[in-house]
């Protein structure tokens, strides 16, 4: 189709979506003022210039009295959004009702980044240095104006996270404070965990920021671009000017997809991923509050967020969710629901402090509680001084011998290395791999599984975005071996990162390692609804060449034929508590499909264990006392 009939073409679909939204602008109510706060607001879309010239669309939601603009300076909240605007952010109310934000005195600001929404610009690349800067301008706009006090605090999840971390190092003026939620600043990790390519990265990226939010771009769409879309006839003339630019410079065909745009081409840490795709966040100083859950993919990588981000005012809440902040998700809001964290009043609260100064209790969590997280099975809160918790016990369970369950099947020592050596086999082909894109998603979901947790009604925790939500015995093929604690005599929190270390040989001079913990439910069905059941708690990975996880994967190295090489590999953290009279199961095989790209190598893998190859998982063990029960509401 040529440049022309793509502007026609979009001309046609502006027209339409304008007829179907040509409603007059009101202001929105709010039912129940809260805390004395305002009660009615109005709303208005700007286009901002940037230095570059592209446009770039703010929609602004301002306090009210009487259906005219309140009196006075008003800090902002802003969304840098691709997708959804700052009230369907993990903050959310449904479209069409009075921000929250709004109601507690601040300017609500969604930001369309450039490519998105209505914006021009674009397309929508994180790693961009000129669209990075365009989110600076924006920001730096919202502080200026004469309805702000200058203080500028941004929220957002996913690849809105993403916006903020991406920009945040910039270091914009008037950038004061963030709240993070779902995201990462280390690209690398989050497509190439453990140097293998994460088709679930891949796939999200390329499909969200990538070809839907490209797709909608020039598109005043009112659930996905514009909640409050304004129909006047300068927007028409501006949606018009604004898709025809994006005709012209060919934008509607380079959506961001990094499997198009050569970024697995470099398979090793080397200078393309140090450059634009990882954030200089040790340049961020303003406070900075990072939210994920321990079932998210980027559960990593928001503790690795908070650890590096250079801010001394930082927290860091994990909660049980998938893919989203503590209490909720962005797509389906539930402020109460799952681990009860509410996500309004806590973003409200530290806005409040950090924006206006308030005295209201954060700064002593930020003083003595930095690290609160939802404990798995306990279903409690828990706040400790930082993340990870010091005190911790660091124990290294190592896989023995015979555990007398199958054939392929070992036991664990706790804390203490066996004392004869031996060894397990298991095969590997790309069948085995391609097989659990059919096995591996699920089998049983969690509101069949025990222990069933009180604060959420369904029990549907923890198991999305790990696609292994089913009993793991039932993965347990030739293509796996397991090793297995003996029942436990007192119950066991794990939390904090995991690691392994594995000897192993190989036959292939390029193979995958992939281990996974599992709570091994006891058999008796008297004590479980599930005698016997394999709940999944977490996983490691690492492609074998690059021999270990902690040293940058800097070089690729063929694995030597039959040689017993070591594997350090770093696993995903997790915080849960195993009960008493269950076992800690750990299985290792060398593919984690469909959340990773398989191995194309066939391979026979010898896993080493005993005193001349100690084989071990490293797990996080909290010594009871060492954190504090909290509310978090």
């Amino acid at each position: 189709m040529n440049s022309r009939r793509l502007f026609a073409a979009a001309v046609a679909v502006t027209s339409l979506a304008l007829s179907a939204l040509a409603t007059p602008p009101t202001s929105a109510a709010s039912p129940t003022p809260t805390d004395g706060g305002y009660t009615s607001s109005i709303t208005r879309t700007e286009h901002v210039t940037t230095r570059y010239g592209n446009r770039v669309t703010i929609e602004l939601e301002l306090p009210a009295i009487d259906g005219r603009a309140a009196p006075g300076r008003f800090p902002v909240v802003a969304c840098l959004c691709y997708i959804t605007d700052v009230d369907t952010e993990g903050l959310s109310l449904p479209n069409g009702q009075m921000s929250d934000f709004v109601r507690a005195g601040y300017v609500a600001a969604t930001v369309r980044v450039s490519g998105s929404g209505t914006s021009e610009g674009g397309p929508w690349n994180l790693a961009d240095p000129k669209w990075q800067r365009e989110n600076y301008d924006a920001i730096e706009w919202l502080g200026t104006q004469p309805w702000s006090t200058g203080k500028v605090g941004t929220v957002g999840e996913s690849g809105n996270g993403m916006s903020q971390i991406f920009t945040s190092q910039l270091r914009p003026p008037h950038l004061t404070t963030m709240i993070v939620t779902a995201s990462g600043a280390d690209s690398y990790d989050t497509l190439m965990p453990g140097g293998m390519v994460s088709l679930q990265i891949a796939a999200f990226a390329c499909g969200i920021p990538g070809a839907a939010t490209n797709l909608l771009n020039g598109l005043p769409v009112p659930v996905l671009n514009n909640s409050r879309p304004a129909v006047s006839i300068d927007e028409v003339k501006y949606l018009l000017e604004a898709n025809a630019k994006k005709v012209r410079r060919g934008n509607n065909l380079k959506p961001f997809c990094p499997l198009t745009q050569g970024w697995y081409q470099h398979r090793t840490r080397d200078s393309f991923w140090r450059g634009g795709p990882l954030a200089k966040v040790d340049k961020v100083t303003i406070p900075v509050w990072a939210w994920s859950g321990w079932d998210d993919i980027f559960n990593r990588a928001i503790p690795n967020l908070y650890g590096t981000v250079g801010s001394q005012q930082k927290m860091l809440a994990m909660g049980l969710n998938s893919h989203e902040a503590p209490g909720g998700s962005f797509l389906v809001p539930d402020p109460a629901g799952g681990d009860g964290f509410d996500q309004h009043k806590q973003a409200i609260e530290w806005f409040d402090h950090f924006l206006k100064g308030k005295q209201n209790g954060i700064v002593e969590r930020v003083r003595s509680g930095r690290f609160e997280y939802y404990l798995n099975g306990a279903w409690t809160w828990q706040s400790a001084p930082t993340y990870p918790i010091p005190g911790t016990d660091y124990t290294n369970y190592y896989l023995d011998g015979d555990a007398g369950i199958s054939r392929r099947s070992g036991a664990v020592s706790v804390g203490k290395a066996p004392t004869e050596d031996g060894s397990d086999t298991y095969l590997y082909t790309l069948a085995d791999g391609l097989k659990q894109f059919a096995t591996g998603p699920t089998e049983l979901t969690d509101n069949l599984v025990n222990p069933v947790d009180p604060n959420n009604a369904t029990n549907d925790n923890a198991v999305f975005n790990n696609l292994t939500n089913g009993d793991q015995r039932l993965g347990l093929g030739s293509d796996t071996v397991s090793y297995l604690t003996p029942p436990l005599t007192r119950d066991v929190e794990v939390t904090g990162p995991i690691s392994a270390s594995l000897f192993a040989k190989t036959s292939s001079p390029d193979t995958d390692f992939v281990f996974r913990i599992a709570d091994v439910f006891p058999s008796s069905p008297a004590k479980e609804a599930q005698p016997g059941f394999w709940k999944f708690v977490t996983s490691g990975n690492l492609r074998g060449q690059f021999r270990s996880s902690f040293t940058g994967y800097q070089k690729l190295t063929p694995i030597p034929k039959g040689a017993v090489v070591r594997y350090d590999i770093e696993g995903y953290p997790t915080s849960y508590l195993f009960k008493k009279g269950h076992r800690i199961a750990f299985t290792i095989r060398s593919s984690n499909a469909p959340r990773l790209m398989p191995n194309t190598h066939p391979a026979k893998v010898t896993i080493m264990h005993g005193p001349s190859y100690p084989s071990s998982v490293k797990l996080p063990v909290i010594p009871a006392g060492l954190t504090t029960p909290i509310e978090v509401d």
